[in-house]
Formats: structure tokens, sequence, C-alpha cells
């Protein structure tokens, strides 16, 4: 399939991982991802963690040309 499409395959895994959580997000509480179910501090731990996971993965990829999200 990834060769058909002409994309690699872990470009296929991510659109296919991204389509299913759009399809499974209408089963989600519709504030599931609101800021204001978190206290104010654990957001702004999970903002700073996520940075450094967003940063740590892009140091580590071979294919540096795109971003990875």
């Amino acid at each position: 399939m990834a060769r058909e499409t002409g994309v690699s395959r872990n470009k296929l895994i991510v659109r296919a991982c991204e389509a299913y959580v759009d399809q499974a997000r209408s089963e989600w509480p519709e504030d599931f991802f609101a800021d204001k179910r978190v206290p104010p501090r654990d957001l702004r731990e999970l903002h700073g963690s996520f940075q450094d996971w967003l940063e740590q993965i892009a140091a580590s990829r071979r294919n540096r040309a795109t971003r990875p999200f």
C-alpha cells in the first residue's frame, strides 16, 4: 500500500493512526481535550514535557526534511 501511494511505510502508519484518532474523536466527550479539565500547574508541566518529547523525536529522526507533527 505504501508503494502504491508513493509514501514510506512510516508515513502510511502515521496517516492510518491520524485517521483512526479522527474517527474515534467523535466518541470522546466534547471537552476531553480542553485545557480547563486540567489544573493550571499540571497543564504547564504537560506542555513542558510535550515540548521535550518533540525535541527528542526531532533529534532522533533520520529524515529531518519535514517536521514530525
